[in-house]
């Protein structure tokens, strides 16, 4: 068994040889270089360009091809941590939504009422103003 050095940053991803952040499920793909100097200089190379990123150099031994026999307790934790909702809304659901919707909105001014809102907005405050706004005739 060969010992290798592995990159594995903050988040507990491994660099792969395109210089990409995986998970470590795919271990041959992972970088490994059996020269720590090379570890180093890769870590100096990456940590220059991405200031956020904190790497660690993992020693870790191969298996008779080489590749990185990576322990479980180093692997990144990727189980789901958000509650998806895997059922789509019910008909009755959807409905629901949209009476809420509707009822939110039914107070709404319409295109046709928001001018003139408007301009009595503006109207009760322009005695606050220098000149008043002028009055506009709408057919």
């Amino acid at each position: 068994m060969t010992k290798v050095y592995l990159l594995q940053n903050q988040d507990g991803y491994f660099l792969n040889n395109q210089q990409e952040w995986v998970d470590g499920g795919d271990a041959k793909r992972i970088y490994r270089t059996v020269h720590k100097d090379e570890a180093l200089n890769t870590k100096a190379e990456i940590t220059v360009k991405f200031a956020d990123i904190r790497i660690e150099i993992i020693t870790c031994g191969t298996n008779d091809k080489g590749i990185p026999q990576i322990p479980d307790s180093l692997l990144p934790d990727l189980s789901p941590t958000l509650d998806i909702e895997t059922e789509p809304a019910s008909h009755a659901q959807q409905n629901d939504s949209l009476q809420a919707y509707e009822s939110n909105t039914q107070d709404m001014p319409t295109g046709d009422t928001l001018g003139s809102e408007i301009k009595q907005s503006a109207n009760d405050i322009s005695p606050q103003l220098a000149t008043p706004l002028p009055e506009e005739d709408n057919p």
